[in-house]
C-alpha cells in the first residue's frame, strides 16, 4: 500500500484558550493633592473683583478636595497600606519608575503582614502579584519567577488545610491557578518544568472537586468513552443541563481552570507529547461539560481534540513510510500491521469527532450572519471541523468527498472573511487536482 503523507499546508492553531485569566491588578487612580496657601485666598487682579469671594470659594474646595484625595484611602486598606499603594501606582503609571514602585509595593505588603493579615489573604496575594508584574515589566524573569513560586508555595498549602471557617478556599484555588498561568507563561524554563508546575496544580484543584462532589468522577468518565463520539446520542440537552446545575458550586474558578488545562495541552503539543495532548484534551472537555462551559466552547474544544487525533495518525504514518523505505522490510512487517490499525483506529476517531462537531452545531440556534463571541466560536469549531474532514478524506483516497468538503469549506471562509482557512483550502484544492491529472 502506498502511503502518501499529505501535510497541512496551514497547521491549524487549535489550541487558542478559549477563556482568559482574569487579572488581578490594582485599578487604582492616583491624585496629587492640592496644598493650601496658609489658608490665604490668593486675589487676582485680571477677575473682578464682584467674583473674587466666588472664586475664592471655588479654590478652597478644590483644596479641600485635594486633602481629602491625599489622605483617604480609596481602597479596602489601612491608610497606612493605601499611602503605600498610591505611591507604588504613582511610580508605576505616571513615572514608569518600577523599581520604586517595587519598593512602595513592598513596603505596603510589610505593613499588611505587620497588621495581622492572613498570608493567603487576597490583599496580601494582590500585592506580592503585582511585585510580580513589575519585575515582568523591568524585564527580571528570575526574580519574577520567585515572586509567583513563593505565592504559589503557600496557597498549596493553605488549600491542602483543613477547611478554615475564616478562608474561603474556592478563591484561594482561583488565585492559584491564575498565579500557576501566570507564571509558567513568563517562566524561562524547560517545557516538561512548565507541564510539572501546571500538573501539581491541576491536579489539586481536581481533587478538591472531586472530594466534595465525587459522582463527577463517573460522570467525566462516561463523557470521554462515549457522549460526544455518539451521534445517535439524543440526551445531549438533557445531560447538558444537569450538569449545569452542579456547575454553580466550582462557578468562581472554573474559568482559570480550563484555561490551565488547555496550557497544559499546548505544552504538550509543543513537545510533541501528542498521546499526553490528546488525553488531556479529552479530560478537559469533560470537565467543561461538568463546569457548564457553552456549548460553541465545547465543541471548539472537541474539533481542537479532532485536530490533535490527527496529528497522532500523521504521525504513525509517517513512521508507517519510513518502516516501508526500509530494506528490511519483511522484518518489520509486524510492526507496520500493527502500527497500520493503530492508524486507520486513530484516523476514523478523528473522523467521528469532526463529524460530531458539525453534527451537534446543528441543534444550536445561533443564525449567521455572526454577532457575538459564541457565534463566532461555534463558527470556527464548524470551519475547523469541515477543513479537518475534507483533509481526513484525502488520505483515506475519496477524492470527490473531499473536493466537495473543501470547497464548501473555503465558500464559508471567503463569506466571513477567514482568511487562513480560505488559503489551507486552496492548498489542499492543489493538492487533490495534482493527484486527479
Amino acid at each position: 500500500m502506498d502511503f502518501r503523507i499529505f501535510h497541512l499546508t496551514s497547521r491549524w492553531n487549535s489550541f487558542n484558550r478559549l477563556l482568559r485569566t482574569r487579572s488581578y491588578r490594582f485599578q487604582q487612580s492616583t491624585y496629587k493633592g492640592i496644598k493650601p496657601f496658609r489658608g490665604f485666598v490668593i486675589k487676582s487682579s485680571i477677575i473682578p473683583a464682584g467674583k473674587q469671594q466666588v472664586f475664592g470659594y471655588l479654590g478652597l474646595g478644590l483644596v479641600t478636595i485635594g486633602i481629602w484625595w491625599q489622605y483617604y484611602p480609596h481602597n479596602p486598606y489601612p491608610p497606612g497600606v493605601s499611602k503605600y499603594l498610591r505611591n507604588a501606582s504613582w511610580q508605576e503609571i505616571k513615572t514608569k519608575d518600577f523599581k520604586k514602585s517595587i519598593q512602595f509595593y513592598t513596603d505596603a505588603l510589610n505593613e499588611c503582614l505587620a497588621l495581622g493579615y492572613d498570608p493567603v489573604d487576597e490583599k496580601v496575594t494582590g500585592i506580592e502579584i503585582k511585585i510580580g508584574e513589575m519585575f515582568e515589566k523591568l524585564n527580571m524573569k528570575q526574580e519574577e519567577t520567585d515572586v509567583y513560586r513563593k505565592l504559589l508555595t503557600k496557597l498549596y498549602n493553605a488549600i491542602k488545610q483543613p477547611d478554615s471557617e475564616s478562608r474561603d478556599k474556592k478563591l484561594l484555588i482561583k488565585r492559584d491557578l491564575s498565579v500557576a498561568i501566570k507564571m509558567v507563561e513568563n517562566m524561562e524554563a524547560t517545557e516538561e518544568v512548565k507541564k510539572s508546575i501546571l500538573m501539581k496544580h491541576i491536579n489539586l484543584v481536581q481533587d478538591e472537586i472531586l472530594t466534595d462532589s465525587p459522582e463527577l468522577e463517573d460522570t467525566i468518565k462516561k463523557t470521554n468513552e462515549s457522549f460526544f463520539v455518539d451521534l445517535k446520542n439524543k440526551d445531549y440537552d438533557s445531560l447538558m443541563a444537569k450538569l449545569n446545575k452542579s456547575s454553580k458550586v466550582f462557578e468562581s474558578f472554573k474559568e482559570e481552570f480550563i484555561v490551565s488545562r488547555d496550557l497544559f495541552t499546548e505544552i504538550c503539543t509543543n513537545i510533541n507529547d501528542i498521546d499526553n495532548a490528546i488525553h488531556s484534551k479529552m479530560i478537559t472537555i469533560g470537565w467543561m461539560a461538568v463546569l457548564g462551559l457553552d456549548r460553541e466552547k465545547i465543541l471548539m474544544s472537541q474539533a481542537n481534540l479532532a485536530s490533535l487525533m490527527y496529528m497522532k495518525a500523521e504521525n504513525i504514518e509517517s513512521h508507517i513510510y519510513h518502516l516501508q523505505k526500509n530494506n528490511n522490510v519483511e522484518r518489520n512487517q509486524f510492526n507496520i500491521k500493527n502500527l497500520l490499525e493503530r492508524y486507520n483506529n486513530i484516523l476514523n476517531l478523528s473522523e467521528k469527532y469532526y463529524q460530531t462537531v458539525l453534527e451537534r452545531s446543528k441543534y444550536s440556534r445561533v443564525h449567521f450572519p455572526v454577532g457575538g463571541e459564541g457565534d463566532i466560536t461555534l463558527l470556527q469549531a464548524r470551519l475547523l471541523s469541515m477543513h479537518g474532514l475534507g483533509v481526513i478524506k484525502l488520505h483515506k483516497g475519496d477524492i470527490p468527498s473531499a473536493n466537495k468538503i473543501l470547497l464548501e469549506t473555503k465558500a464559508l471562509a471567503i463569506k466571513y472573511n477567514f482568511i487562513d482557512v480560505q488559503n489551507a483550502c486552496d492548498n489542499e484544492l492543489q493538492t487533490i487536482a495534482k493527484i486527479s491529472v
